[in-house]
This record gives C-alpha cells, sequence and structure tokens, in this order.
C-alpha cells in the first residue's frame, strides 16, 4: 500500500492546530478569570467615582453610572467592612460571567461578573446580598446598633419586640407613609370577613378590568372575568405585593369595611393603590389641591364618580414621579411603626404572609417568618416577624425622605440610607436569631 505523505503532514497540522486552540482557550480562560479577579478588586477598592470609572467597560456606564457605582459600593463598605480579597471561578458559566465570592470586614458576599475582551474592563457585574460573619454579630450588641440607627437619614423609625413585650423604639409615635405595608390591613379584614361570615378562603370572584392597577405582575395576567379565589388574592398581594389584588380585594369587602380595621386616628377614606397613583400623576395640581381640602363624603363622591373613570394605565412612564411632591406625599397609606407591629402580631399565623421572607433569610434560620414591606418615592419600610419556635421576635423600621431621594440616582422606592436600614435591620435579626 502506498503512504500519502500530504495527508499525514495535513491530519498532523490539524491536530497540532487542535492541540494549540484547545492551549489557547485554556490559557484566555484562565487569563479572563484573572482579569475579572483585577476589576472586582478595582471596583472594591475605588476611592471615588473616577477611579470606579476605570474598572468599568463603557457599555456598563450606559446603564449604570460611575458614580452610583461608587455610592453602592462605598455605602456597603461603610456598614459592612472594609474590602478583604476577592476569588474568582476559574471558567465562567453558559453565559460567560464568573462566579466570585468576596470578602470584606465584617461579611462575606458573592455575585458574577465579566469583562469586555477588547478593553479588560467590567461589563457585567451582579452582587447578591451580604452575609455578616458570625464572629462578627458576636462581637456586637443590640444596643450598639440601636445607637448606629438613629445616626441613619431619612427620618427612620424602629420596633424591637419579643412576643407582646418591646424591647426598643424609635420615633414610634411619628406617622409616616409605609407602602405596601399597609396591605395587612386589608388581609385581617378579609380573614375577619371569612371567620364572620359563610364565606371560604376558596370562594371565588371574577377579576375585572376596572380594578386593575399598576406596578403588578400577578392579577394583570388574568383576561376581564377570569375566577380566582380569594386566597389567590391574598397570597398575590402580600407575596409579590400585587396592587391590582389589593384593589380587588378593598372592592369585594367594601371600602368602609376595610377602613373599620384601621387605626381610629387614620384619615379616611383609604386609597385603593390606582386612586393613588391616578391622584398623583393623571390629576392637575389644582384639582388634588382640592382634594386634600374636601371632607370626607366628599372625597369618596370624587373617587366613586371622578377617579373610578381615568384609566391608570395612561400614565406615561416617562412620568415625574418626583413632581409636586410635598402634595402628592399626602396621597399615601400614613401609620406609626406601633400600629404596623400590632396588625403584624394578628396578622402573623395567616399563610398568606409566609412565603416572602424580607431579609430573615439571608445567613438566618428561623422555622417561620411572617414579613411585609413597602416602597414608594421617598418611602421605605420593612417589617419582619420571626418564630424561632418558641417566641415571636418583630423588627420594623419605617425610612421617609422627600428632599433627598434623588441621591439614589433616581431608583424609584429607595430613600438615602436605604443600604444601612437593611444592614442593621440584619444585624438586630442575626443577634435575635
Amino acid at each position: 500500500m502506498e503512504i500519502d505523505y500530504k495527508i499525514i503532514v495535513i491530519i498532523a497540522i490539524i491536530a497540532s492546530a487542535s492541540i494549540l486552540g484547545i492551549f489557547l482557550v485554556v490559557w484566555l480562560t484562565a487569563d479572563q478569570s484573572n482579569i475579572v479577579k483585577g476589576k472586582l478588586e478595582c471596583i472594591f477598592t475605588a476611592q471615588d467615582e473616577n477611579s470606579m470609572g476605570t474598572c468599568l467597560s463603557q457599555t456598563f456606564k450606559n446603564s449604570i453610572s460611575a458614580d452610583y457605582m461608587f455610592y453602592l459600593i462605598n455605602e456597603s463598605r461603610t456598614y459592612y467592612g472594609d474590602f478583604v480579597g476577592v476569588s474568582v471561578s476559574n471558567s465562567p458559566d453558559s453565559g460567560g460571567r464568573y462566579s466570585y465570592n468576596a470578602t470584606f470586614g465584617w461579611s462575606t458576599v458573592s455575585g458574577k461578573a465579566s469583562v469586555n475582551i477588547m478593553s479588560r474592563r467590567i461589563d457585567f457585574f451582579e452582587m447578591g446580598y451580604f452575609i455578616y460573619t458570625q464572629s462578627y454579630i458576636d462581637s456586637i450588641n443590640l444596643s450598639s446598633v440601636y445607637v448606629e440607627f438613629e445616626k441613619l437619614p431619612s427620618n427612620g423609625s424602629l420596633l424591637v419586640a419579643v412576643d407582646n413585650t418591646i424591647l426598643h423604639t424609635y420615633n414610634a409615635d411619628k406617622r409616616k407613609a409605609v407602602g405596601s405595608t399597609f396591605k395587612l390591613f386589608v388581609l385581617q379584614a378579609l380573614e375577619e370577613h371569612i371567620d364572620t361570615t359563610a364565606t371560604t378562603w376558596s370562594d371565588t370572584w371574577p377579576v375585572q378590568d376596572k380594578y386593575k392597577s399598576l406596578y403588578t405582575n400577578g392579577i394583570n395576567r388574568y383576561a376581564n372575568g377570569t375566577l380566582l379565589t380569594l386566597k389567590t388574592y391574598a397570597d398575590y398581594m402580600i407575596n409579590i405585593s400585587d396592587n391590582s389584588a389589593t384593589d380587588h380585594l378593598i372592592n369585594y369587602l367594601d371600602r368602609s369595611y376595610v377602613e373599620s380595621f384601621l387605626p381610629s386616628t387614620y384619615d379616611v377614606p383609604l386609597l385603593t393603590t390606582a386612586e393613588s397613583f391616578k391622584l398623583r400623576y393623571l390629576v392637575s395640581d389644582t384639582d388634588l389641591d382640592a382634594y386634600l381640602l374636601m371632607n370626607d363624603a366628599e372625597k369618596r363622591n370624587y373617587l366613586d364618580n371622578t377617579i373610578i373613570n381615568l384609566d391608570v394605565n395612561s400614565i406615561p412612564s416617562s412620568a415625574d414621579w418626583t413632581a409636586n411632591i410635598a402634595v402628592e406625599k399626602q396621597i399615601e397609606w400614613i401609620f406609626n411603626i406601633s400600629e404596623i407591629y400590632h396588625i403584624q402580631n394578628i396578622t402573623k399565623n395567616l399563610d398568606s404572609t409566609w412565603d416572602n421572607w424580607g431579609l430573615a433569610w439571608i445567613g438566618m434560620t428561623w422555622p417561620k417568618v411572617s414579613y411585609k414591606g413597602g416602597s414608594d418615592v421617598g418611602v421605605y419600610a420593612m417589617a419582619h416577624a420571626l418564630y424561632n419556635g418558641t417566641n415571636w421576635h418583630y423588627v420594623t423600621f419605617i425610612a421617609n425622605n422627600y428632599q433627598e431621594f434623588n441621591l439614589e440616582y433616581g431608583y424609584i422606592g429607595y430613600v438615602p440610607g436605604q443600604i444601612g436600614y437593611e444592614a442593621l435591620c440584619m444585624r438586630i435579626m442575626r443577634i435575635l436569631n
């Protein structure tokens, strides 16, 4: 048999190229992993906006500004300790992103990141929640956390309790906007209605377009006329804070009935979420001022006969959420922190409150958690009820700031100091755990 040496040479070249290719892939992957590590170190040690900018690709900065990234990291270092080091996976996931684990003075955090091959700068960055080390938690106490809480911006209120014993309060008598936390009162009203009538949680009520609201990814998926159980509405309202579910239940129960479960000092009428949005963003400033001066009967008539006819979906996505904020902030749900503690004490055993754990899953183990939070322009609130098998622990804060929320670079639902509020809330819960 005659040997074709040309074929042998070609095969040898192909084999050599394949081996070289594999080597190059391995080398480039390892090199890119080191580049990601270096750029993460750049991010976590940045001392100002300019130094942060050198870590980030232009594509990344087009989505998230360097000043916001610096603010985020600098606040994190304030409440979780200075950066110590970071490790990065040797190979990326299917999306080209590398996993990392970072260590800070008092905590650890994990996430994913990738770099632009050409610029060798970060083009994707994801950071999870910080988890305090047990040694750090063992080194602090509740009193020190309370002192630090009082230094936070945004006019915060705090309540910590065990069962019916209040351990600590700060600004407990100050009435503040609580966002979606008010939905616990709607849940209590529904539970009482079911307990005192022939109604059951499995009874159904139709989805109605006229009761649909904004910022909802639950009820709005269903066509007009779809029958859903009362339990489904309740679960959507609490677990994912579905505004349309809330408005359906307020209309199902009747506004006045729900109001009977509110504190006696509450300034009725209770607004549905859609009514609040319409009053803030579809009504002229003159008409809004006039509404605020109406008596109770006049307000109800205006809501039932004028506001009902406005289409909440006509609110443009480009609406100025901060315009006329001094007036608009009065179109909210206002309570003091003791009233939130009281309603959570009542609703904590309803399983609709058990699926969303708020911050209580981060480095903690609780047999049961009841939670509801709320956020809006200049509003941030979190109410945790934590069961350890023997006692219920309550950790609740409310923060309002309508003057400085732009500090958060337009991220609606935040207030200045939001990272600090979450961090101190987690410290308190870890100590109690």
